[in-house]
């Protein structure tokens, strides 16, 4: 359940494991790029430089890997318990 919570939305399957501010920080930043990303890709390309949409949409990526990394060390974590 985590894991398929974690892949949609990053962040929310730390939060499931008990990694609460940490999967709140996640979620947030991920949420914010996203919503830039999407502003200068889709909703006002010629409002919104292009450095920004390009910043926007590779922190969401970096921090989607992190979300799955982070996630991956807590399970690992609490198995190894």
């Amino acid at each position: 359940m985590a894991l398929i919570l974690n892949l949609l939305i990053p962040g929310t399957g730390l939060i499931v494991r008990g990694r609460h501010w940490l999967g709140f920080a996640i979620a947030l930043l991920f949420a914010f790029s996203l919503n830039v990303a999407i502003a200068g890709w889709l909703v006002a390309p010629l409002a919104i430089p292009p450095a920004y949409t390009w910043a926007g949409t590779l922190i969401a990526g970096a921090t989607w890997v992190l979300a799955q990394v982070s996630l991956f060390r807590v399970s690992a974590s609490a198995v190894a318990e």
